[in-house]
């Protein structure tokens, strides 16, 4: 039995509907306790401002949190021309991290900024727009690109004298591929254009405008052909 291969390719934008601003929270200290007591004050601070600015406890979560030595390198002359590298241990670094996942919405990220920059001066703030709805997004663009496949294969059909027959085959990816544009690293230096720098007061947010996020999905189809 004679069959028809299609690769439908579909690209749709979609609006982002997630503002997820992550907060690292870096530092040094003379011991590993000492590193973890101050991520832990630090950490609280933060979450006391940002329920003060209204963004919700249960939008808000911890990342991954390491403690190590502070490893400092030293360059020493031997006897010739040359320089021996040694390290030794100062301290100890930590870093960890705290992730608000908010609706698009430039009050509320506002508030965010307004609480956090002043209640922690030596924050890396990362701000990323996406989408929280990824199940609608996929499901539409594989109806689409079926559809589109379809269109393709009766298209081929007619002009080669044959009717489309039932399906046999329809393969795709295990999920669409997301274009998602990143904005901020504070302070004041964007990458990209969902975020636009402005000023460069400590408590004053930078303003956005999110790009469409840029969504496409392959999907893989073969029909049966029949005569006509």
């Amino acid at each position: 039995m004679p069959v028809i291969n299609i690769t439908s390719s579909v690209e749709e934008r979609f609006a982002p509907d997630l503002c997820e601003v992550t907060m690292a929270i870096k530092g040094t200290k003379d011991s590993r306790a000492n590193c973890v007591d101050e991520y832990n004050h630090r950490a609280e601070r933060l979450q006391s401002a940002l329920e003060k600015a209204g963004v919700a406890k249960d939008l808000v979560s911890t990342g991954e949190f390491t403690v190590s030595a502070n490893m400092i390198q030293l360059y020493e002359k031997d006897d010739g021309y040359y320089y021996r590298s040694t390290q030794r241990p100062e301290g100890y670094v930590y870093h960890g991290s705290m992730v608000a996942r908010l609706p698009v919405d430039a009050d509320l990220f506002s508030a965010l900024w307004a609480a956090v920059v002043p209640a922690d001066p030596e924050l890396a703030i990362d701000v990323d727009f996406c989408l929280d709805d990824v199940a609608t997004a996929r499901s539409t663009l594989l109806a689409k690109a079926v559809a589109t496949g379809r269109e393709q294969a009766e298209t081929l059909a007619t002009a080669a004298g044959c009717a489309l027959g039932p399906v046999q085959e329809v393969t795709f990816g295990r999920s669409p591929h997301f274009s998602v544009p990143t904005a901020l690293t504070y302070p004041g230096r964007a990458r990209g254009s969902a975020l636009m720098a402005c000023g460069s007061a400590p408590g004053q947010a930078p303003s956005f405008s999110p790009e469409p996020i840029k969504v496409t999905c392959d999907v893989h189809l073969t029909w049966e052909l029949e005569q006509a």
